[in-house]
């Protein structure tokens, strides 16, 4: 620990401590809990009064705890991993255990992700900065009635702040500075035009160097990690007539960032030419083992040293725009949203993260979206309202993928005189169209039944072929382009194929709540959800692997109560939930004549059942405390590996930890010009395995990381000077790990979690 970040850790301990002292020394009367308004419902509702288990994040709340990117949510809602791996550009999302550990460009995952309702179903659209937000929800369970595209899971949904002509001129502007170099800049002005529209800017950008060394001896020392971003938003806001809105959004963001850290995790050699001490164990972090292909020849068990015989890095430009229509016609409200999104990536990875180029490789993929909705919704003052539409989505996805083995040299007994590269190339095109509607309807003055249904009809087609390369033709250290990659050819593998599958799908909700007073409900709910067939971005070697996966389903029961007790100052919400996953698509390392591969298949059936809590208490002004909290069981009923015949039933869902835990403790104490506040925030996560075959190499034992703030705002809340330290405790965790050992590279490679950081940040707010 050096000096600095010690004494910044000992005055956050001692800001913390002089506050618990003032708390207990100076009571303060009780006050009522802020009231969060979401869109859960495509009605603005509070979340206390819907019957659907939501978690949602307000402006104020983002900034206090200093969410900068889409995955950092994750870290305050129960049962929910939202994971930055290779790129955090591509995330990987599981919400009570569902989710998709598939690391392919064409991979769509059944936690659904929007940004003011827009729906991003391409996954390299799907990490980005936080900036100018409105608010964050996270609903948990099937959201296949009032949602554009049908999922399993959940969705997370950003909105944005919207222009508006009453707030008159505002603006914000934070700059945030920290260790290994971080600064980070982010802004937004809005202001009126006339009485009948208004205009809001918002733009970032998030820079940083390494915080991790480079200690591969056959390269010069140095750092890794470097991040570089930059957004732009603009909004128009027209409301020619008091009935009439229409707002014009359009959006720009850039990614140079280099990608997450790897480590490998050396294993006995599948050759059986391995070298290892006593006692080491088959597939353990460092465990000290070499074998023929040089893992482990550079052991290195420090968790921010890496050994990537190049930098990795990314290139991603996203771009977008939408139009958003409301006219109030009477009793009703007719809706519009079109929305265009597109995003071109280039990624370079160091697979093996060793010191030889065993496994590097090139992903190149350029994503379309086009989506169209219509709503008409009721706005009746009777028992009875109602909200019907329709939705049209397409998205378009080219990608390639280009493997390069060098260092493997010609494959022994092939005939082949040189080592080898791998090419795929893939053109995936969806579309989707989609009727719904929900009804809701007051059977008494407590008691509420709502009911909701969508008709879906998918398309997906596919283009793929893949090819041998001559690996002496390919550069180690820069992007393989499709050019260079067609010249290097050797011969074909999968031939151009072309597929095509459609299904009509249907999926609804039911529930009933109950309000026994204007603070405390009880609700049932029964919903059934499904997630389109997804073709498998492992075809690589043999044309049986190109093969389209059938949809999966999900039925899910939830009893779930919401209250506030102590005046309005505790509020506590509790969700029971039992979940029937069937014909459930699952990554698994398949079997071809090469061996064993990442393939996508149907091939499980689970059972997921669990409890989430959230609560939050305000004592008094000053104290502020937030408390959640989730039991998972999430397994397998039935699970025959097709590839090996080994019965994985009863292995525990992937990212799927049986206990989590978060919580917030915040003291706030007025000053005669201001108020300062001092903050600790953190989250635990019990063990959980990477992959479902729940293999020893590939888990995490349990974990926590804790986060600390101290801020002082003043000018009657205009300015704000706040420090922080984020992971107080520097836990080295594995974030996630990946199984590449079965392919027979000798080591599986794992992600490693973000280290200790710290810095101070200046906010000024004009309103």
């Amino acid at each position: 620990m050096s000096r600095v970040s010690r004494s910044l850790m000992n005055a956050c301990s001692g800001l913390i401590g002089v506050a618990a002292f003032a708390g207990v020394a100076t009571p303060v009367a009780a006050a009522e809990l802020e009231e969060v308004v979401v869109s859960a419902t495509r009605r603005l509702e509070s979340t206390q009064d819907i019957p659907i288990s939501v978690t949602a994040f307000s402006a104020d709340t983002i900034q206090e705890l200093g969410f900068t990117q889409s995955f950092d949510i994750a870290s305050q809602v129960p049962n929910l991993q939202f994971l930055g791996e290779t790129a955090s550009t591509i995330p990987f999302i599981f919400l009570r255990g569902i989710g998709n550990t598939s690391f392919f460009s064409n991979s769509i995952n059944p936690v659904a992700l929007y940004v003011d309702s827009v729906y991003l179903g391409q996954n390299i659209t799907q990490g980005f900065q936080l900036f100018d937000l409105e608010r964050v929800e996270v609903l948990r369970g099937p959201q296949g009635t009032l949602f554009g595209r049908n999922t399993t899971a959940g969705l997370v949904h950003f909105l944005t702040r919207r222009p508006s002509v009453k707030d008159g001129v505002n603006s914000r502007i934070a700059i945030t500075g920290g260790n290994y170099g971080q600064l980070d800049v982010d802004g937004a002005v809005g202001f009126p035009l006339g009485d009948r529209a208004a205009v809001r800017v918002a733009a970032m950008q998030q820079t940083s160097g390494g915080a991790y060394d480079t200690v591969n001896p056959q390269r010069d020392a140095g750092k890794f990690g470097d991040a570089d971003t930059h957004a732009v938003r603009a909004q128009l806001l027209l409301s020619p007539t008091d009935d009439l809105d229409i707002l014009i959004r359009g959006n720009w963001g850039q990614d140079r960032s280099e990608l997450n850290p790897l480590k490998p995790g050396y294993i006995i050699s599948p050759f059986g030419v391995p070298n290892c001490p006593p006692g080491a164990i088959s597939g353990a972090l460092n465990n000290g083992c070499t074998d023929p292909f040089g893992f482990g020849l550079a052991v290195d068990s420090d968790y921010q040293h890496v050994q990537f015989t190049f930098d990795p890095f990314q290139k991603l430009e996203s771009k977008g725009a939408s139009g958003e229509i409301n006219w109030r016609v009477g009793d009703y409200t007719i809706t519009s949203l079109t929305a265009w999104d597109k995003a071109d990536m280039t990624r370079l990875e160091d697979d093996d993260a060793n010191v030889l180029v065993i496994l590097s490789d090139t992903f190149l993929a350029n994503a379309k979206l086009f989506s169209q909705e219509l709503r008409l919704t009721s706005n009746l003052k009777g028992r009875l309202n109602w909200i019907l539409g329709a939705y049209y989505y397409t998205d378009e996805l080219d990608s390639a993928l280009h493997f390069n083995n060098l260092d493997l040299g010609p494959p022994p007994g092939s005939g082949i005189p040189v080592p080898l590269g791998l090419a795929q190339n893939i053109l995936q095109k969806t579309d989707s169209w989609s009727a719904f509607g929900e009804f809701t309807y007051e059977l008494s003055e407590k008691l509420t039944a709502r009911v909701g249904l969508r008709v879906t009809e998918d398309k997906r087609h596919v283009d793929i072929d893949t090819f041998f390369m001559n690996a002496l033709l390919l550069p180690t250290t820069q992007p393989i382009s499709r050019t260079v990659a067609t010249n290097a050819t050797l011969f074909p593998l999968i031939l151009p194929t072309s597929l095509e599958k459609d299904w009509s799908e249907w999926s609804g909700r039911f529930a009933l709540d109950y309000a026994f007073s204007n603070d405390q409900m009880m609700y049932v709910s029964a919903s059934r959800g499904f997630k389109g067939g997804e073709f498998n971005g492992g075809a690589l070697l043999d044309p049986s692997e190109a093969t389209i996966a059938d949809p999966e389903f999900m039925n899910s029961y939830e009893l779930g109560y919401k209250g506030k007790q102590l005046d309005g100052t505790l509020q506590l919400n509790i969700t029971g939930f039992y979940m029937e996953y069937s014909d459930q698509q699952v990554l698994i390392s398949g079997a071809t004549p090469f061996g064993l591969l990442p393939s996508l298949q149907n091939a499980a059936a689970s059972t997921i059942k669990g409890v989430e809590l959230e609560s939050q208490w305000q004592p008094t002004d000053s104290w502020f405390v937030a408390l959640g909290a989730a039991y998972l069981d999430a397994r397998f009923d039935k699970f025959i590996d097709p590839a090996l015949g080994v019965d994985r039933s009863g292995n525990r869902l992937a990212h799927a930890p049986k206990l989590t835990l978060n919580g917030v403790v915040r003291y706030t104490r007025p000053l005669a010009d201001g108020s300062w506040s001092t903050q600790l925030d953190g989250s635990w996560n019990a063990e959980q395995f990477f992959t479902v075959e729940n293999t020893p190499a590939l888990r995490e034992s349990a974990y926590a990381v804790v986060n600390g703030r101290v801020s002082y705002k003043f000018r009657n809340d205009q300015v704000e000077l706040a420090l922080f330290v984020k992971n107080i405790l520097d836990e080295e965790y594995k974030a996630t790990g990946f199984d590449t050992a079965s392919a027979g590279f000798g080591a599986d490679v794992y992600v490693m979690g973000r280290p200790r950081t710290f810095g101070g940040q200046f906010v000024f707010s004009f309103h």
